[in-house]
């Protein structure tokens, strides 16, 4: 299974996920994480993602893919 890390779900990472899933992608599993657990649940709750990871590194773990979608500052 490949993977995709979202890191940072708000409006741009949240509404990649769900794009990506909505493509029904064989295959792919999603993995994100934000910088508050409220917002990582909320996002698998909503079906943005498949796996709360608890850092970047984490989410990014063999990883084919890795969006990058936080705030600058």
């Amino acid at each position: 299974m490949e993977r995709i890390a979202i890191i940072g779900l708000g409006l741009i990472g949240g509404s990649l996920g769900l794009a990506i899933k909505r493509a029904e992608i064989e295959g792919v599993e999603l993995a994100g994480t934000a910088r508050t657990r409220e917002t990582v649940r909320k996002a698998k709750k909503l079906g943005a993602i498949d796996i709360e990871a608890r850092t970047a590194a984490e989410a990014a773990h063999g990883a084919r893919l890795v969006v990058i979608a936080s705030p600058i500052m």
